[in-house]
C-alpha cells in the first residue's frame, strides 16, 4: 500500500492517535485477551524513505535458512516482531517476496503452552496446538497469525531460535514494509530475547533527512559513552522513560517550577513524530522560542 508524503496536519493526527493508543494500553495493561477462543554489536543501516512509509524508520533484517532479507519498521513502543507470511490470507503490498516459513529448514512453530505465547496481549491456540497471536495498533491496523521461531540476521550477527509473529492476515495501513521489529521492554521483544548476547543494550542514530542512513546498534557501544538511566512504570512496562530535569532554548533556561517534571518520567518513543510537554512547560517553551 503506497503512502504519499503526509501534511503536518495529517502527521499530527496520526501522532495524536498513537498517543491515545499508548494511554489505552496503559489503562489495559493488566488485561490479557484471547481473541481466538479455544481454537554482541550489530550495526545496521536505518533508512527513512517517504515513498515507503511516511516518517517510519526502516532496517534490513534477514530471516530463515537459506536467508531472505526484508525491510522492517523498528519501534521502541512495540514488543512483538512480526513479518507477513505465506500462506497469506490478507497481506498488503510489500517490496520483497513474502516470507515463507516452509521454505526455511530452521523454522519451528511455537506451542501455545509456552510463556512466550501466554505473555502476548492477545493469544490463542490452533487445532495443532500452535500459538496464535493478534496485535492491534493505534490506527486500527491489525496483524494476526502464528507465533514461530527461526534464525534472524543483523549483518554478520546471527540470532538462533528467535521468536516472532508470522502474519497471515494483516489489515490496515502498513506502508510497503515487510514487517516490524519490536524494541520494547516486554518479554517477547528482541531486547529481552537476547539478554546474554546484547545485555539488553541498544542505541540508534536517526537520519535527519530522507534517503540518509542512520544506525541501530544492539549491544554495548564504544568505551567512554555516557548513558542516562531509564525508568520503568509498572502500568506501562514495555515503554522507556527517563527523568527530564530542565529545558533550555538558545542557552536560556526556562523558568519552570521544579515539580513540573516530577511525575512518572518522560516517554521515549521512536514511533511518535512530535514531542509532547505538560501545558505549563509548553507555554513557557513557546514564549521563549518566539523571542529568539
Amino acid at each position: 500500500m503506497h503512502q504519499d508524503k503526509l501534511s503536518y496536519v495529517e502527521i499530527f493526527r496520526q501522532d495524536q492517535a498513537r498517543v491515545d493508543y499508548i494511554h489505552r494500553r496503559a489503562s489495559n495493561a493488566t488485561t490479557r485477551l484471547n481473541p481466538f477462543g479455544n481454537s554482541l554489536l550489530a550495526r545496521v543501516p536505518t533508512i527513512i524513505d517517504y515513498d515507503i512509509s511516511a516518517y517510519s524508520y526502516i532496517i534490513d533484517i534477514g530471516l530463515g535458512t537459506p536467508t531472505k532479507f526484508f525491510l522492517f519498521t523498528f519501534d521502541t513502543g512495540s514488543d512483538l516482531t512480526w513479518t507477513q507470511c505465506e500462506p497469506c490470507i490478507n497481506c498488503h503490498t510489500q517490496k520483497n517476496p513474502i516470507y515463507d516459513p516452509t521454505k526455511s529448514f530452521t523454522f519451528t512453530n511455537i506451542p501455545c503452552d509456552t510463556s512466550y505465547c501466554s505473555q502476548l496481549e492477545k493469544f490463542g491456540c490452533s487445532s495443532n496446538f500452535s500459538c496464535l497471536y493478534e496485535e492491534e495498533y493505534y490506527d486500527n491496523s491489525i496483524t494476526n497469525g502464528s507465533l514461530i521461531e527461526d534464525v534472524l540476521y543483523f549483518n554478520n550477527d546471527i540470532i538462533y531460535d528467535f521468536v516472532f509473529g508470522c502474519g497471515h492476515n494483516n489489515t490496515g495501513v502498513f506502508g510497503l514494509e515487510d514487517g516490524l521489529l519490536g524494541l520494547g521492554r516486554g518479554p517477547i521483544s528482541i531486547i529481552n530475547q537476547t539478554p546474554k548476547v546484547y545485555n539488553k543494550i541498544f542505541s540508534y542514530c536517526l537520519p535527519s533527512r530522507p534517503n540518509i542512513a542512520g544506525y541501530l546498534e544492539l549491544g554495548k557501544s564504544v568505551p567512554g559513552v555516557k548513558y542516562t538511566p531509564m525508568l520503568t512504570k509498572p502500568e506501562m512496562p514495555s515503554f522507556y522513560f527517563l527523568n527530564l530535569t530542565a529545558i533550555s532554548v538558545g542557552g536560556e533556561m526556562l523558568n519552570l517550577p521544579p515539580t513540573i517534571f516530577s511525575g512518572p518520567g518522560t516517554m521515549l518513543d521512536s514511533g511518535t513524530a512530535f514531542s509532547y510537554l505538560p501545558p505549563t512547560a509548553y507555554s513557557s517553551l513557546r514564549s521563549v522560542f518566539k523571542k529568539k
